[in-house]
């Protein structure tokens, strides 16, 4: 049951940095709006274009091709399995 709680955290971690930063790359114009109502909309710089291109391309997997697949895949296994041992590990609770 150790070894599932630390996965499960580590796990936890990566995908709140996964939700992180894709709800900023989702809501990336309502909440440049919210928090700089005066400016005027301007076209993006080259800089600034570059990192929404970096994160989307993380998020896809089209950055570092093969590795970043995996990893994606192996979370989904990952969490896959936490799921499962939880529940179970739910059903049949330790006495005491």
């Amino acid at each position: 049951m150790l070894i599932h709680r630390y996965i499960g955290l580590w796990t936890g971690l990566f995908l709140f940095a996964i939700a992180l930063t894709g709800c900023l790359l989702v809501f990336q114009d309502p909440i440049d709006r919210a928090l700089h109502p005066s400016l005027s909309r301007v076209t993006p710089r080259e800089g600034r274009q570059r990192v929404i291109s970096a994160r989307r391309a993380i998020h896809t997997g089209e950055i570092w091709g093969w590795p970043t697949k995996s990893l994606v895949i192996l979370v989904g296994v990952v969490l896959m399995h936490q799921a499962l041992t939880g529940f179970l590990i739910w059903l049949k609770p330790k006495a005491g």
